[in-house]
This record gives structure tokens, sequence and C-alpha cells, in this order.
């Protein structure tokens, strides 16, 4: 029978069966030594905990050496040796030592070793990583898939629509058009059950979550009272990054985080009104943190975060209204070149970061540039009179001696 005849044959069946037999690959592969090899993939699951890889593998010859091949989407692939029992492999991921982003599509091959042959690598498969803890409910349009597991059919039509109105918002803010791809939302009921996917611990003031590169959004939103407040600053947000990322690639890592997290809390529907007041009180107490500070991630202590994401909207809002929307993304452009976090903002508007700060301060916080400087040295120049009062002291002392002398 005709190879090409004989493989097709063999994939109808394939299909027909639900598994896969004889790809393509691995049958040029072993023709070309002479033999005739099968894999049968199986893949399950539990979420966070580990990943099992079994198969079934009918050989002419016997297999001295196998390995799995896995890549997590937007990762780079990873090799792991399977054990070999007879005609079976199988290996088990933990997953408490090695991360596969929720809801990631992952890629997976083997390479295996026949007796006396030259190594084979299979056809790759793919399966998805998604949170099987729950049963998830779901409504989409051509640009958003809404993805809840707590609330009725309004709540998830709440946070499409919010969805909705959040890339119009994104849009204006990046002058950029619709997502290029879909952009999923999932959307789980606490922190804790967010945080316990994301598998993350120490950051009790994260709410929401982005990956970018995989055009996914994790938020935390309750069925309740408040579900329509935290869907308008959360989903939004959240979408900014991804919406970010789309529009410069693999340049998004450049982007410092004031301006990342600035222009994503600029889009928020709903502004945190308490942004305003911490900036208020961190102003009058010159606790206000170095914007150079925020070239760099944020603080992980809660009440420095929020100053920084405080910051970060107030200092974004202020070059947007100065330089418009071409502004921000010409800065864009100059950080996605590669310039520093000063470098770029002096090559987008002929300033650099610190003298854009003090224009930030004075414009908006009412702290003068000549104020802020003495804040600044304040604590030196406290310092200088403490050391130099002993010696006031001692020379005042001196001179009165010699006069009665």
């Amino acid at each position: 029978m005709n190879q090409r005849l004989f493989t097709s044959l063999l994939l109808f069946i394939g299909l027909l069966l639900g598994k896969v037999a004889f790809p393509a690959d691995v049958i040029a592969a072993a023709a070309s030594s002479g033999l005739s090899i099968e894999v049968f993939p199986q893949v399950s699951y539990i979420f966070g905990e580990q990943v099992s890889f079994d198969v079934e593998v009918k050989s002419e010859a016997q297999i001295d050496e196998a390995y799995l091949v896995y890549q997590p989407e937007g990762s780079e692939s990873r090799v792991i040796p399977m054990q070999i029992d007879q005609n079976r492999l199988a290996v088990d991921l933990d997953l408490n030592q090695t991360r596969i982003p929720p809801f990631s599509r992952v890629a997976y091959w083997f390479q295996l070793k026949p007796q006396g042959a030259d190594l084979i690598t299979s056809a790759s498969y793919a399966f998805n990583y998604d949170d099987n803890r729950f049963e998830w409910q779901t409504l989409e349009n051509e640009q958003l898939a809404v993805f809840w597991h707590d609330g009725d059919l309004a709540f998830g039509q709440s946070a499409l629509n919010t969805g909705i109105n959040g890339l119009e918002t994104a849009s204006g803010l990046l002058g950029t058009a619709a997502p290029s791809q879909q952009i999923r939302i999932y959307i789980y009921p606490s922190t804790q059950e967010l945080q316990s996917a994301l598998e993350i611990s120490g950051q009790p003031w994260l709410a929401g979550h982005a990956s970018p590169q995989l055009g996914i959004v994790l938020v935390s939103i309750a069925p309740n009272a408040d579900q329509r407040l935290r869907m308008e600053q959360q989903i939004p947000h959240e979408l900014v990054h991804v919406m970010l990322y789309q529009s410069v690639g693999k340049d998004y890592d450049r982007i410092p985080p004031w301006l990342n997290e600035g222009l994503a809390t600029l889009a928020e529907l709903y502004p945190n009104a308490d942004y305003a007041n911490v900036l208020v009180t961190a102003g009058k107490n010159n606790t206000l943190l170095p914007m150079s500070s925020l070239c760099s991630p944020f603080p992980m202590d809660a009440s420095r975060a929020f100053l920084s994401y405080a910051q970060s909207a107030s200092f974004t809002r202020f070059l947007q209204q100065k330089y418009g929307v071409s502004g921000i993304q010409n800065l864009l452009l100059k950080y996605s070149d590669g310039l520093g976090c000063s470098e770029a903002s002096f090559a987008a508007f002929g300033k650099p970061l610190a003298s854009l700060e003090s224009d930030w301060k004075e414009e908006t916080l009412g702290i003068s540039s000549s104020l802020d400087a003495l804040r600044r040295i304040a604590p030196y120049l406290l310092l200088f009179a403490v050391l130099l009062l002993p010696v006031l002291i001692i020379g005042i002392g001196r001179l009165f001696s010699s006069k009665k002398g």
C-alpha cells in the first residue's frame, strides 16, 4: 500500500477512535530506520498539583530512551525523562516544582530512541490547562469571552458589558484599534481563589492579574451589591495590559511599571477615590516615592504599593493631558526601542524623568520645585545643625572667656 495512503488511513481511524496513531513525522523518521512505531498519548491533571502523561507505544524495536518535551503557551520548552515499562511510557509533572500558567494551552511531544536506531521525534499534541476545579459558565462576542462560576447569567452579562466598555476606553487611551485576538476574562469570587489559581501568596491586595502574552485576564469579583463597582475597576484595568501587549508585542517588558500600571489605572471606569487622598497625604508628609523608583516592580508592602498605583495614575494623566495620546504613543515607542526609564522621556518630551516629575508635583499637587528641594535636604540641614551646635557652643564659650580675661 502507498505510504501516504497508509498514513491517511491510520490518521482517519485514529480520529474515529479519539486517538492519533502513527503521527506523520514519526512515520517518516521510523521509515528511514526501517521501524514501525505508533504512540497513543493520554493526559490528565489535578489543577495546581500534578499533570500525568501516559503513553502506549507500539514499536517493532524496544524503546531504550524516552523523553517528554512540553511547552506551556508563551514559555520555553522543557524536557523531562519518561519511565519505560515495556510498551508504556509515563511521567508525572509536580506543579509545586514546575509552574504552568492557568488557562494556557500546553503543547507536548515525545522523543523516542528505539534500540539500534536514532532518536525519533513524534508529532506535537496539546491540551488546555484550565482550572477544572469549577464548572465555568461563559458568554462571548468576537472580542471578549467571559467565564465565571459563581453568579447568575445577569452577572456574566454585566461583566461582558463592562469589558466592551473597557475596551473602548482602553482603545481611546492607547490610540489603538480593537484587540487583534479574542481576550478571555476569568472571574473568581474572591482574591483567595484568584491567588490560589495563580499559585501566589504574600500579596493580599492583589485583586486582578493579566497574562498579556496569552490574552488572558483574571479578576476577583463576588456577585453582590458591589459587583458593578468592582467590575468597572478591575476588568478595564487588566484589559489595558493585554491591549498594550498586543500593541508593542515582545517589547512589552521594556515598558516601566509606572507607565504600564498608570495607563491601566486610568482606564478604570470607576476610579478609586482614595488615590487622590493618599497623594495629598504623601505630599504633605514628604513621603512621595521618587518616580525613578517606579521604573522597577512595585513594592510588596500594601500601603507603598497603593501609593505606587496612585502616583503612576496621576503622573500618567499629567503626561497625557500635557502631551496628548500621541505623546503617550511616542513615549511607548521610545521604551520599545530600548531606551532607559529617564532617557525615553527625554527623547519623547525633551525632558528627563526627574524634570517631568517636578512639573507634575508643581502643577498637579501644588508642590513647588524649590519647596520640594528644601524638603529633600531638610534632614541633612538638621543633621548639619546638630553637628555644628557643639562647635558653636565651644566657640561662644571661648569668646566670653577671652573677654573676661
